[in-house]
Parts: C-alpha cells; sequence; structure tokens
C-alpha cells in the first residue's frame, strides 16, 4: 500500500505541521510506503521563480494588474533586482543552521512577503 500526504500551502515555516511526519512515521512503522509533499515550500518555489517574478513586475510596470497606481509605483521601486533577491530568500528556508538566526530568516520572509504582494497585484483582479 502506498499513500501520499501534504502540508497544505500558505503555512508558516517556523512552526511546520508535525502532524504529518509523525503520522508518515507510524505508517512507515507498519509497512506502508508514505510519500510526503510540501504544497507550502512548492507552492512558494512556483509562484516565486525568476521569471515569474520579472513577468509580475513587467506587467506592473505596464499598468497592468488591479493595484492603484501609487501601490505599484512603490512595488515597482521595492521590487528591483527581486527575482534573484527572491531565489536566495527561498535558498534560506531551506538551509538547516541560517534558517535559524532570527534576523536573516526575518529578511526572507519580509522578501518573500513582498515577492508574494508583487504577484498577487500583477494579477487580472485581486486574489482574495
Amino acid at each position: 500500500m502506498s499513500v501520499a500526504l501534504f502540508f497544505p500551502p500558505a503555512t508558516d515555516p517556523r512552526a511546520p505541521m508535525l502532524a504529518l511526519p509523525s503520522l508518515a512515521a507510524w505508517l512507515r512503522s507498519s509497512g506502508v510506503d508514505v510519500a510526503l509533499h510540501d504544497l507550502d515550500v512548492e507552492g512558494l518555489d512556483f509562484l516565486l521563480r525568476p521569471e515569474r517574478l520579472a513577468a509580475a513586475l513587467a506587467r506592473l510596470g505596464e499598468g497592468r494588474g488591479w493595484l492603484p497606481a501609487e501601490r505599484r509605483a512603490l512595488l515597482l521601486r521595492l521590487g528591483e533586482g527581486l527575482p534573484e533577491r527572491a531565489a536566495r530568500a527561498l535558498e534560506l528556508l531551506r538551509h538547516s543552521e541560517r534558517f535559524l538566526h532570527g534576523h536573516d530568516l526575518a529578511s526572507a520572509r519580509e522578501l518573500l512577503d513582498l515577492a508574494l504582494g508583487i504577484t498577487a497585484g500583477a494579477a487580472p483582479r485581486a486574489v482574495t
């Protein structure tokens, strides 16, 4: 028997759900083949790929998206070099030592929040 367990998207990486790894361990001890999938990290990887962020910034620069002009202009200024910076922030979430440094983690989270705001703001309508 095989089972797939999925972490939901939009969770807090500082407090991972321990129920699924515990369940996976118990199932494995009973001979069940278990695959764990982290949709939170996979979702961030998908949404914040450098080419996706660059395209979102381009859409905002063209005046597309649902954001008011002032907010769009601010995000464009804050978004300079964002595709590369977001990639480094995502790497930090996977680094077992750097992840534990509070300042580095806080900076990475702020940057990822900005990147997600740009991605959402470039959408044709508000993400609710």
